[in-house]
């Protein structure tokens, strides 16, 4: 396991210099481009094409070096846990050989031990044909409480169950995509979470009529919420964005959560429309009272 973290390590240190590199290419390749329109003078295509090649050569690296880091902490992660493991059930046989030749005294239990088992590894728990009158059991055992409980159990009562069942795996759903991106490539962007919800197939064509607008009127309020709440994911997604807002207030020892709840306090406050969206309300309102005339004197 030693042999593995130490190859961990030098991996994360050779992905570190390889970042430094991009970043370097990538300033050079601005620098030169700088120039060239500072000094107002003829491109030189070779030169700006062989800063770019470098640039996309460490971008492509850093990407496979990315990957492969990933793979190599997820086995590492696996020994680690394999290794407690055994350390674990080593632990537990030397007590237990301590305690039946008396030098260790045994524990006094105070809850009630669990059900004998078979003695087989825990690899073939599932399908050992000695675990089948076990398992057997314990079902019937199950059945038995869940008749009673539900018989307790109202129809209203089990309907919310099954609502805050739905909004526990929705909010576990959302959690385990947020979790995602760290096996995301330096160049990929990050996704938004709330983008995802909105479905694609159910975006409405542009108005083409002064009627079709006023009947869009009532959905912006709707369409502003979700045009904040993306700016909101996408400012927490950013540690570029996230930096410039911390530098813009006056206390700078605050810690991120605090800022965090700082910032979603401030950005509820501001949903109000504005002025703009305010006068553009107006002069539908009074498009669509003309016309309501007009159609008036017609008739």
């Amino acid at each position: 396991m030693m042999t593995e973290r130490r190859n961990l390590i030098k991996l994360r240190e050779q992905l570190q210099d390889f970042r430094a590199k991009a970043r370097h290419t990538e300033v050079e390749l601005v620098a030169e481009l700088r120039r060239s329109v500072i000094n107002a003078r003829q491109n030189n295509p070779a030169a700006l094409y062989e800063l770019y090649q470098e640039h996309e050569e460490a971008q492509d690296k850093i990407g496979v070096l990315e990957e492969n880091y990933a793979s190599r902490e997820m086995e590492y992660d696996l020994t680690e846990c394999k290794f407690h493991r055994e350390e674990s059930d080593f632990y537990s046989s030397l007590i237990e050989d301590l305690c039946d030749i008396g030098i260790v005294p045994l524990t006094p239990i105070s809850y009630r031990p669990a059900p004998s088992r078979p003695a087989t590894p825990p690899d073939s728990w599932f399908t050992s044909a000695s675990f089948a009158l076990f398992d057997q059991e314990c079902i019937t055992n199950e059945l038995e409480t869940s008749d009673v409980e539900q018989d307790n159990v109202s129809s209203e009562d089990a309907d919310s169950y099954m609502g805050r069942l739905r909004r526990v795996i929705k909010d576990a759903e959302t959690l385990e995509h947020r979790k995602m991106p760290v096996e995301r490539r330096a160049s990929d962007p990050a996704t938004s979470t709330e983008l995802q919800r909105h479905d694609q197939s159910k975006r409405q064509p542009r108005p083409s009529s002064e009627t079709e607008l006023a009947q869009l009127r009532p959905k912006f309020p709707t369409r502003r919420g979700q045009i904040s709440q993306w700016i909101l994911e996408s400012l927490k997604e950013s540690s570029l964005q996230k930096a410039l807002a911390k530098s813009q207030l006056s206390s700078q020892d605050i810690d991120d959560r605090e800022w965090w709840k700082l910032l979603k306090k401030s950005w509820g406050e501001n949903d109000e429309p504005a002025q703009s969206e305010m006068s553009d309300v107006c002069y539908l309102n009074e498009n669509e009272t003309k016309e309501q005339e007009g159609n008036v004197r017609t008739k």
